[in-house]
């Protein structure tokens, strides 16, 4: 259940930061979602 949870909230960290610094399109939605996951996961990690 937690990993579900890192997905669900790494995704939209994500989609927020791509609509946020306006990256978004040129990236794609799938590329801005792994790398909310990989800052969720970084985060985690260090925290």
């Amino acid at each position: 259940m937690y990993w579900i949870w890192v997905l669900i909230v790494g995704g939209l960290i994500g989609l927020v930061a791509g609509a946020i610094t306006k990256r978004g399109g040129s990236m794609g939605w799938i590329a801005n979602i792994i790398a909310g996951l990989v800052g969720s996961s970084l985060g985690q990690a260090l925290l």
